[in-house]
């Protein structure tokens, strides 16, 4: 099991959400990742270990990814073993949006 953090913009709600699970992480000895570069995430996703990813966007993050997000859409139709989670103000605010994309 691993964790990646895609983060685009917005850092500090990564550290913030480590914190949160830094036990977690440490009693079941899960990898943790944190890529900032759309081609560092898809190789990092063709390896078929059970994979847990979680992006922190706004709006405006969206609006310049929504490649990238399409992309994971497609990913996750191939891999069961791929969790995403989004968080953040557009998720917050426009949570269809990112569950039309498989989060």
């Amino acid at each position: 099991m691993r964790i990646i953090f895609r983060y685009f913009r917005n850092r500090y709600s990564i550290a913030y959400l480590i914190g949160l699970i830094e036990d977690i992480v440490i009693k079941y000895n899960i990898d943790v990742y944190f890529l900032d570069k759309e081609k560092n995430l898809f190789s990092f996703l063709s390896n078929i270990e059970k994979t847990l990813l979680c992006v922190s966007l706004g709006t405006t993050d969206y609006i310049d990814l929504l490649d990238e997000l399409k992309k994971l859409k497609l990913t996750k139709q191939k891999r069961k073993n791929l969790i995403m989670i989004a968080g953040g103000p557009h998720p917050s605010g426009l949570p269809q949006n990112l569950l039309d994309l498989g989060f």
